[in-house]
């Protein structure tokens, strides 16, 4: 499986791609998809009926990630194929936390179907069957009724959500159950590629906690250990709780490496976390190339493919600038392939 991840790592766009695709306007960017490894999803059925080029974009760019994860689904086995659930579950966080959110308010009229990430555990058919109910009682039912882990996990928010109508509460009952399974999942694994994931995913609880920490810090509230989740890879709820202030939060763990020292604003030191998330990762791609190394760079080098996209189309749409398009965007240094 490695060796095909690095074979087809030389169809990434490097910085210098996402660049020049920012200084484009709409027409001529979706032209350059059109002839990039996104050509055969802009050729379906699907994406061709629509008429606006920014949601051809959009479900392209899905269509293609899926596509890519799929592959990925087929040719992994074993431990690694275990594993890869854990680091697909991004999708089911997604998909989970919108339906959680969108009925967490009586529904008015018809919703338009949001778009789903169609690479995690829970399918887009189920989500699309769970966008069909028509309230909080009848969505709860139907996750009991399928009675999976992360439909469980929803099904148990969706009650928290119709005891005490707090979606805040309600969110952090649907990441612990989600967590719970993951974790169940890694601690199944007790080698090297095990302690891997299991770091991954401490780190993704660290970006979680950090976000409730800054919420509560910003507002003046009390710094309580039960409003943060369990575990975490150098953050955990007992240090949250101890300091008030970025630099003295981060300093000697392994996030110390993001800058701090010009008092950033809650929104930019957590785009800072979340950035430095995404360069372990993908700097995970050159660790061991007989390990889930390989996996765990990859994945990131295409969601943040995905992301960096989609953060272009939207910018042109949106008329900003070319510099401040580029101020969004995620690095991600050179082609793996071709370095």
């Amino acid at each position: 499986m490695n060796a095909i991840l690095r074979g087809r790592s030389s169809g990434f766009l490097d910085d210098s791609a996402f660049r020049r695709f920012s200084g484009f306007g709409l027409r001529q960017f979706e032209v350059s998809l059109l002839e990039s490894r996104y050509g055969e999803a802009f050729r379906t059925e699907l994406v061709s009926r629509e008429a606006s080029s920014l949601r051809r974009i959009e479900l392209a760019l899905a269509l293609g990630t899926a596509d890519t994860f799929q592959l990925i689904r087929r040719i992994a086995d074993g431990e690694p194929r275990q594993l890869l659930d854990v680091l697909f579950a991004r999708a089911d966080i997604h998909n989970l936390r919108l339906l959680l959110r969108t009925f967490s308010v009586p529904r008015s009229g018809q919703r338009e179907a949001p778009l789903w990430m169609q690479y995690g555990l829970v399918s887009e058919e189920v989500c699309r069957d769970l966008w069909k109910s028509d309230d909080q009682v009848e969505l709860e039912e139907r996750c009991r009724g399928l009675g999976t882990p992360l439909t469980d996990a929803l099904g148990d928010a969706v009650r928290e959500l119709l005891r005490h109508r707090t979606l805040v509460q309600a969110e952090r009952r649907l990441l612990r159950g989600i967590l719970a399974f993951l974790l169940q999942r890694v601690e199944a694994y007790p080698s090297r590629n095990g302690e891997l994931v299991a770091g991954y995913l401490g780190r993704l609880v660290d970006l979680w906690n950090t976000g409730i920490w800054l919420r509560a810090v910003t507002s003046g509230e009390e710094l309580t250990e039960e409003r943060f989740l369990p575990g975490g890879e150098s953050l955990p709820p007992e240090r949250l709780r101890r300091f008030d202030d970025v630099q003295s939060l981060i300093a000697g763990t392994a996030w110390n490496k993001v800058r701090t020292d010009d008092n950033p604003p809650a929104p930019v030191f957590q785009r800072r976390m979340q950035v430095a998330f995404w360069r372990w990762q993908i700097t995970c791609f050159r660790g061991d190339p007989l390990g889930i190394d390989v996996l765990i760079g990859f994945v990131a080098r295409q969601l943040v493919e995905w992301q960096n996209l989609s953060t272009i189309a939207v910018g042109i749409v949106m008329g900003h600038t070319e510099e401040q398009i580029r101020a969004l965007l995620v690095p991600v240094g050179r082609n793996p392939g071709n370095a």
